[in-house]
Parts: C-alpha cells; sequence; structure tokens
C-alpha cells in the first residue's frame, strides 16, 4: 500500500470534448452559480493529488491554478486528450484518475478512497449499483498502454484487456458518477442541487 496515496497521483481533466449529444459546449454552462467545469475544478481543488492537467480545446480559456493544456486534436477523439493530459504531467506519479470534465457531483473523498486501494498493476473502477463510472485510477504500470491509445473510446480499451487488473470500488451516492451529455440531464443535475442547497440551509 502505499502512504498518503493520494498525493502520489494526478488528474487529467478531460474538458476538450465536442460535445456531439449537448449540441454545444456544455462545459460552461451553468448550474447554480458556476459552470459545470468549474463544479469539477473546485472539487479537484480540494485534494492533495500530486498535480492536476486539465485538457481543453484550443482558445478556450479558464481561471485555475491547475496546468492547462491545449489539444489540437481534440477532434480525434478522447485518446488525444489522454496523450495530451500524460505528455504534460509530472513524471514520478503512482496512479493517474482521468476525470471527465461534465461530472458536477465529483467527490474528493471518493478519489481518496480510491486511491487507497491504489497498487501496481490495478485498474480501480467506481460504480454504483453495478454501473461503472468515472473517474477511473489507472497504475502507473499501465502509461504505455494509455500513451497508444487512439480513437474516441478513451482508456475503455485498456480496461477491457485487464481484467485481472480491476477493482471495483462502491459509491453511496449514485450523483457522483452523474455526467451532463444533454440538457436534460443538466435539468436534472440542477434538481439534485438546488435539493442539496435546501438540505444544507435546514442543517
Amino acid at each position: 500500500m502505499l502512504h498518503n496515496p493520494i498525493n502520489q497521483c494526478i488528474a487529467i481533466v478531460m474538458a476538450a470534448g465536442v460535445s456531439k449529444r449537448y449540441g454545444e459546449r456544455k462545459l460552461y454552462q451553468k448550474l447554480g452559480d458556476k459552470a459545470i467545469i468549474d463544479h469539477v475544478l473546485d472539487e479537484l481543488k480540494t485534494t492533495e493529488l500530486k498535480q492536476v492537467v486539465v485538457v481543453v480545446q484550443p482558445g478556450d480559456e479558464l481561471e485555475t491554478p491547475f496546468l492547462v493544456v491545449s489539444n489540437p486534436d481534440y477532434v480525434e477523439g478522447q485518446s488525444t486528450s489522454i496523450r495530451a493530459g500524460l505528455a504534460a504531467a509530472a513524471k514520478g506519479w503512482a496512479g493517474v484518475f482521468f476525470c471527465p470534465a461534465d461530472q458536477p457531483f465529483l467527490d474528493a473523498a471518493v478519489m481518496e478512497e480510491m486511491a487507497q486501494k491504489l497498487s501496481h498493476g490495478k485498474i480501480i473502477v467506481p460504480r454504483y449499483q453495478g454501473r461503472n463510472g468515472s473517474p477511473v485510477l489507472f497504475s502507473h504500470t499501465f502509461l504505455e498502454e494509455l500513451r497508444s491509445l487512439h480513437g474516441e473510446e478513451g482508456g475503455r480499451p485498456v480496461i477491457r484487456a485487464h481484467p485481472e487488473a480491476l477493482i471495483y470500488h462502491e459509491v453511496k451516492d449514485k450523483w457522483m458518477l452523474h455526467d451532463i451529455d444533454t440538457s436534460e440531464d443538466l435539468e436534472e443535475a440542477k434538481k439534485v442541487s438546488e435539493r442539496t442547497l435546501i438540505n444544507k440551509r435546514t442543517l
């Protein structure tokens, strides 16, 4: 096991997608008082990750303390953002989270729990009642395979190739895995966010 494992991990935020199903750049749509992507970045600020790299489309402007990397090849699929993020990342990490930028209810505590399970040659996959989600945590063991990915699928080919490496981490809150693919997803997220605010006010 790693000592304080979260600070030996990095996160790559996948923010260069073309939002085909949504129809426009969804990451900058408002959820509450800030953009969807800002919910993700603000949660990552609460972690002790070794580094966070945010991969964006050329021309995107973000106000963030994290390293921002432009991916000119974003139209060729998620694999190009994986490669761009890994190329820019600091050396010496034990594991890498790939965080979709459209998961506004990302939970840093869950990421810390996942990091506790990390060891050489393992892939940690969060899931809720049998449904797999993100962010997935890959051991450094898979660096070369991740660098060799092509196309739209992201890290799924590596996961499929190594069933023996998988460790599933059950999450208690299904909204942790909720991503915004459509306008309906965003409306659903707004309702969840409003309920959360109401609950906090009544505590």
